[in-house]
C-alpha cells in the first residue's frame, strides 16, 4: 500500500473510532474510545470465508496505555464504509 493511502487510511480510522464518527458513519458506536491505531498497527491475515485463501489487511488499534494497553480492535479494512473512505477528511 503506498504511503500516503496508508496515512490516509489511517486518519479516517482514528476518526471512525471516536463515538459521534462511528455512529454516524456505522450506525453504532464502536465503543473504542481511548482506543488509536499507528503506524505499525497493520497486520495481514486470512479471511474466514473464502477458505482461508484471500489475504486481508486488519488495522490493529490498541487501548489507552497503561491501563489497557493489552486490548487490541482489530478492524478488517473490508468492513469499513467505502463511502466514508473515499469522502475528504
Amino acid at each position: 500500500m503506498p504511503r500516503a493511502s496508508a496515512d490516509l487510511l489511517l486518519a479516517k480510522t482514528r476518526r471512525l473510532l471516536q463515538p459521534s464518527v462511528g455512529l454516524q458513519e456505522l450506525g453504532f458506536d464502536l465503543d473504542a474510545l481511548g482506543f488509536d491505531v499507528g503506524v505499525e498497527g497493520f497486520r495481514l491475515g486470512r479471511t474466514r470465508g473464502y477458505g482461508g485463501e484471500r489475504p486481508e489487511i486488519i488495522l490493529c488499534a490498541e487501548g489507552a496505555y497503561p491501563s489497557a494497553s493489552e486490548n487490541i480492535l482489530e478492524l478488517r479494512i473490508e468492513a469499513l464504509p467505502v463511502g466514508y473512505l473515499l469522502r475528504a477528511l
